[in-house]
């Protein structure tokens, strides 16, 4: 019964961490962390944001899959619980009780941490909340990042997280436990303390709302206008220093695990849900539909795993994280055996795209408006049902995607849009299975 922990950091790129690299020394503690566990150097997340990855991690399904079963399905959390696990999580992203809070005996948010109640915060709140999301609301709130910094941060920083934690952990160090605590930090807005960036209160201002403006404007020649080099260079700062001082909290994490005697006989998970986007392919911050390499891309660390190799440099993804805690552990599960990080490894990995309200309604998940990544073999391929477009990719001489070969590699790019098509015809009956079940159950009914 080893207690586990999980440490999340979202919207965390891999190339941003000094042992995958990144030439800034911002991350210290995750670096001699990564020195002391195995490295997953080309990690990569199943769906394009914090909605769609998180519950793959839990359920070792595909976002559609998941949305196909209606959130139906265990996660891994069920189990730990069944075999005698206090489960907890601090978790400040928004959208985590959603998809997170039923699973835990204990959970918290720290939403009463925000800052959502400054008063141009509560303004545009109002005003959407009274007029809907139309095109005049959004041409207001264009308006309103004019008078605003735009940086109220919409969830607790890591010191409040840890605060939290260590809070919890101190009144729980009896019995087995799993305890999830995820840093939001890196997630726009960027807005580090001020030993973090060397920026004064007006810049950070003034790049935040560029930020902001650039990511309600969907026209490309408009975004060049918005930021020049030198800016997107001085926002990438800010994301640095974000990382940076999310990076000095999980140290002090790592010090309490330590002085509670966890630290060494656990299993730690070190992961991210997705990175960030800075202009590469016309891109800023986290688009749900985006599957470019720098938002895919994460770190993925775990310590308390026995292995003669330290790094593993071919592609995985965290769908694959369950399975393996599950093996770890023992536990008999026949939801959690298809696959594993290091005996079982996917002959593909195929990531999702999509914003959940687009493609979910009562009758079920439309596959159609669903964009879907293939990597296969260094080969990936985008398939862009949003612009009817794809895209080729060899990542072994192009990780960050800038040479489209899919005219030059017809055969490889057929290929990996059979494997996208199996894929979706597995989607698609699932869902029908589902629909017959649901039928069934309403004819028992009546």
């Amino acid at each position: 019964m080893k207690n586990i922990f999980f440490i999340s950091i979202d919207a965390l790129r891999a190339d941003h961490l000094g042992y995958m690299g990144y030439k800034k020394n911002i991350t210290p503690n995750i670096d001699q962390f990564a020195k002391e566990g195995i490295v997953f150097s080309r990690a990569i997340s199943p769906g394009s944001y914090t909605f769609l990855s998180f519950p793959s991690i839990l359920t070792s399904l595909y976002p559609s899959e998941y949305f196909v079963c209606q959130k139906s399905s265990r996660t891994f959390i069920d189990f730990l619980k069944d075999y005698g696990y206090k489960t907890a999580s601090i978790n400040s992203n928004p959208h985590a009780r959603n998809a997170l809070d039923k699973d835990f005996d204990f959970f918290d948010d720290l939403l009463r941490y925000s800052d959502f109640d400054k008063p141009f915060e509560k303004i545009k709140r109002r005003v959407e909340k009274t007029f809907g999301r139309n095109f005049l609301t959004k041409k207001l709130r264009k308006l309103l990042v004019h008078f605003s910094s735009n940086i109220a941060k919409p969830y607790a920083d890591a010191k409040k997280i840890n605060d939290k934690a260590f809070e919890w952990l101190d009144k729980n160090k009896d019995g087995a436990i799993f305890f999830w605590v995820h840093y939001m930090d890196p997630h726009y807005p960027y807005d580090p303390p001020k030993e973090f960036a060397d920026l004064s209160n007006k810049e950070v201002a003034r790049l935040n709302r560029l930020c902001w403006m650039n990511l309600l404007t969907k026209n490309k020649s408009e975004q060049k206008h918005l930021l020049t080099i030198e800016d997107i260079s001085r926002i990438i700062d800010l994301y640095d220093g974000e990382i940076a001082y999310a990076d000095s909290c999980i140290g002090k994490f790592f010090g309490k695990l330590k002085e509670l005697g966890f630290y060494d006989e656990s299993l730690i998970f070190l992961f991210s849900d997705h990175g960030e986007m800075f202009g590469e392919h016309g891109k800023f911050s986290h688009d749900e539909y985006n599957l470019y390499n720098g938002q895919l891309q994460v770190p993925l660390i775990i310590k308390g795993l026995k292995h003669k190799d330290k790094i593993f440099d071919q592609f995985v993804t965290t769908m694959d994280i369950a399975p393996t805690l599950i093996d770890l552990l023992e536990i008999k599960s026949n939801t959690f055996k298809e696959n594993h990080l290091i005996k079982k490894k996917r002959d593909f990995i195929i990531s999702e795209g999509f914003k959940i309200q687009d493609v979910l309604s009562d009758s079920g998940i439309d596959i159609r408006r669903i964009n879907f990544s293939c990597l296969w073999n260094n080969w990936k391929l985008i398939d862009n049902s949003r612009e009817d477009k794809k895209e080729l990719y060899n990542l072994k001489n192009d990780i960050i995607e800038n040479h489209n070969l899919i005219e030059e590699e017809k055969e490889i790019a057929s290929n990996l849009s059979n494997i996208i098509k199996q894929h979706k015809r597995g989607i698609y009956k699932k869902q029908e299975a589902r629909r017959s079940i649901l039928n069934a159950i309403k004819k028992i009914r009546v």
